[in-house]
């Protein structure tokens, strides 16, 4: 599970254009975990995978293999792959 931040870098985009995509008409596929304060959203990768490539214009390269996907969004992280 990936929090809204990780995949905000991975899109290139603000925390908050993601939490739209939450809750908007697109529907980013994601669990709302309960906190003390409050909730907290979570994003798994492959639903983030399937949700990208089912959007139209998808011309992302990495789109058509799950794992080059993961490897791309951990270096979207700084992180190198497989660690």
């Amino acid at each position: 599970m990936r929090t809204i931040a990780a995949v905000a870098r991975f899109l290139g985009v603000e925390p908050g254009e993601v939490r739209e995509l939450i809750e908007g008409p697109e529907a980013l596929p994601a669990s709302k975990l309960p906190g003390r304060v409050r909730a907290r959203w979570r994003v798994f990768l492959p639903d983030l995978h399937a949700w990208l490539c089912a959007r139209p214009g998808s011309d992302r390269p990495a789109m058509a293999c799950y794992e080059r996907f993961v490897e791309e969004f951990e270096r979207a992280q700084g992180k190198e792959a497989g660690k």
